[in-house]
């Protein structure tokens, strides 16, 4: 957690990928800081693959804090069609769109 808050994304892509590598399941949260941080770096890519991760670990689904940090950062870098399409998604995400996910959606139009 303390390498994804202190800004150092590759450090903290690099202590998530040993944990999974170790067999450990990461959690909610620690999948939670990875996403921020990606989404924070303006990597909406890598931000939107670690919820996906996420999604597909069989950890538990990614709550909507999660989607809507991926969506609010789609919003900011100008990824419109990424914005609603992960609006779209979230239900089979395991999470239901909220004020905030359609706030982050029209901040993007």
């Amino acid at each position: 957690h303390l390498a994804a808050k202190a800004a150092d994304l590759p450090a903290a892509t690099a202590a998530m990928e040993r944990l999974i590598e170790s067999g450990t399941a990461p959690s909610g949260a620690t999948y939670g800081v990875l996403i921020s941080a990606a989404a924070k770096a303006g990597r909406i890519d890598e931000a939107a693959g670690w919820l996906r991760r996420m999604a597909m670990a069989g950890h538990g689904a990614p709550n909507a804090i999660s989607i809507n940090i991926v969506i609010n950062a789609c919003a900011k870098g100008g990824r419109i069609d990424m914005a609603e399409a992960l609006l779209k998604e979230m239900p089979a995400l395991g999470a239901a769109p909220d004020v905030m996910s359609y706030n982050a959606v029209l901040d993007a139009c």
